[in-house]
């Protein structure tokens, strides 16, 4: 497929997920006009190698996951049906070793966390945790739009783009942005 076909059909047939290769012919090309359809698809990324240092080069406005090209279909479809729904996927291979590093919920874990309220704190463990919105709401007792609220605040003060980043910050995996919220905000 080329690139002016893969729009013709994001165009024509509204996925809610589309998966890119990372070495597709103008794949942030492709994630910028697709960021412009009425109901933007969720964007994941397939890599050969999603370690951190190549998640970070991936990640840019408008991508929601990365994925390495061999992951199994059981954990393929699991990550569809998790992006369909709202949430960021990083391949758990290109997280931190469990019991290594979870999400942080304290301020001083990294200084762009500690403009966060308790609160906010709480959304982005959930968020970088891979729970959506919706469950995120059940879990804290809120809202969903809500729960929106508290993410793009986090967006701003974190400055970072999306989920995805939000979920590396989390982990103590700076995002390739080193823009400030207000710089993101207007970038």
């Amino acid at each position: 497929m080329t690139p002016d076909e893969a729009l013709e059909f994001a165009w024509s047939e509204r996925p809610d997920v589309t998966l890119l290769g990372a070495d597709f012919p103008d794949a942030g090309y492709l994630v910028e006009e697709f960021s412009l359809l009425p109901e933007p698809p969720a964007v994941a990324v397939l890599r050969d190698a999603p370690f951190p240092a190549h998640v970070d080069a991936t990640l840019s406005p408008g991508v929601s996951g990365v994925l390495p090209r061999d992951v199994p279909p059981e954990h393929l479809r699991r990550a569809v049906h998790l992006l369909g729904e709202g949430a960021a996927v990083v391949f758990p291979a290109a997280r931190p070793a469990p019991g290594r590093r979870r999400p942080v919920h304290s301020p001083t874990a990294h200084p762009r966390l500690a403009e966060l309220t308790e609160r906010e704190r709480s959304v982005l463990f959930f968020l970088a945790r891979g729970l959506t919105n919706m469950q995120i709401a059940r879990r804290l007792s809120l809202r969903p739009n809500t729960v929106k609220d508290y993410i793009r605040s986090i967006y701003l003060k974190c400055g970072v783009t999306g989920r995805v980043e939000a979920a590396l910050l989390a982990y103590g995996i700076v995002p390739p942005a080193e823009r400030t919220g207000r710089e993101a905000m207007s970038a």
